[in-house]
């Protein structure tokens, strides 16, 4: 925090001085956001690479589908950066098993079509603010996983459409921060 206060003096950084998880340190920054009047708040992970035309893609998918409260990005695997992590999510109420469409697979095209989905990783997930406004902030009760399946589905149910924009595109470096063999995870 020191650091990058001194290298940035003009960033405006918030520094929690416990781990919130996932959905109570988002919402410290969403917000913020809100208060300052943002139309639009991107939850992007810390263990992610943007391509520099990713936002200007989302944003304009919303400018552009008004029924869409939330949009999310084509997510490649950063080692892997031809295989795909992420083009969309699929969630069953009545299981309560969800799943990312293609991934693993190779990314060839066969997913490269603007599409609704059920859901969206909070991995890289922009929404507008009126959805926040009408169905309220991330549920703090998921400290880590599944808070944003738990956000589009509130959102899904006060009439918000959630899609998949492949034009948009991040890089993951699946579980850097949380290893899928760890207990926390």
């Amino acid at each position: 925090v020191a650091q990058l206060r001194k290298v940035y003096p003009d960033l405006h950084l918030v520094s929690n001085t416990e781990n919130l998880g996932f959905a109570g340190g988002n919402n410290i920054g969403i917000r913020r956001a809100l208060d300052n009047g943002s139309s639009y708040i991107l939850l992007p992970n810390n263990d992610t690479v943007v391509d520099k035309s990713a936002l200007e893609i989302l944003v304009q998918t919303m400018e552009q589908k008004p029924e869409a409260g939330i949009v999310g990005a084509k997510i490649l695997y950063f080692d892997q950066p031809r295989t795909i992590w992420f083009a969309g999510g699929q969630f069953n109420r009545n299981s309560g098993f969800g799943k990312h469409y293609s991934i693993g697979k190779p990314d060839d095209g066969s997913d490269d079509a603007l599409r609704p989905c059920d859901f969206i990783t909070g991995c890289c997930l922009l929404a507008r603010r009126e959805v926040f406004e009408q169905i309220g902030l991330l549920d703090e009760d998921f400290f880590s996983y599944l808070e944003d399946v738990d956000f589009c589905m509130r959102a899904h149910d006060s009439g918000y459409a959630t899609l998949y924009q492949p034009r948009a595109m991040i890089y993951h470096k699946v579980s850097s921060t949380t290893a899928w063999d760890s207990p926390l995870y």
